[in-house]
């Protein structure tokens, strides 16, 4: 369940009514939550940073966390997941092509390798 939010507290500290805002006002608060998102955004970059530093002293396997894509997930806006999906899936076919290819291996069974690509059935 999402939360209904109807009031904004402006940077300069004042609460108002979402519903009762003028133009100005609204500008205002727009430009404020652009402000606050830019800053917390800083900040958990720098704190995803100082956790991969963290992690590379306990291992030496330790993985920087991508702060825009945790940010995109977080507001919903990774919907381009299923594009990324579809292109990680192409290029694992077209690297199995090359590898069949450099393999020697039957020029039909390639054929239908990359047909997989296009989204074609084996005739």
């Amino acid at each position: 369940m999402e939360a209904k939010i109807g009031y904004i507290k402006l940077n300069s500290g004042v609460i108002y009514k979402i519903s009762e805002l003028n133009k100005k006002a609204n500008g205002t608060a727009i430009r404020d939550c652009y402000s606050n998102l830019r800053a917390e955004a800083r900040t958990l970059k720098l704190l995803h940073e100082r956790l991969y530093v963290l992690r590379c002293k306990e291992t030496e396997f330790a993985t920087m966390t991508d702060t825009n894509k945790k940010l995109l997930k977080c507001v919903g806006l990774d919907k381009n997941s299923e594009i990324n999906e579809r292109a990680d899936r192409l290029e694992q076919i077209l690297e199995l092509a090359i590898i069949q290819l450099e393999n020697g291996a039957d020029l039909g069974m390639v054929l239908k390798i990359l047909k997989q690509n296009r989204g074609e059935k084996d005739d």
